[in-house]
């Protein structure tokens, strides 16, 4: 998901438009955070043991 998510981040700043460009730029800061929640949930959490709605 991470990377189809980054493919299209990289074709939508490859536009040539600047709106498009910065909307690109922003949307790659907040996938990169949510992709470095997702694996340090991966890492930090035991299996088997769920979290709550709302836990991070």
């Amino acid at each position: 998901m991470f990377g189809v998510a980054g493919a299209v981040l990289d074709l939508l700043e490859a536009a040539g438009d600047t709106a498009a460009k910065e909307t690109a730029q922003a949307l790659g800061e907040r996938l990169r955070a949510v992709r470095r929640e997702a694996y340090a949930l991966v890492v930090e959490v035991p299996a088997g043991e769920r979290l709550g709605a709302g836990s991070r």
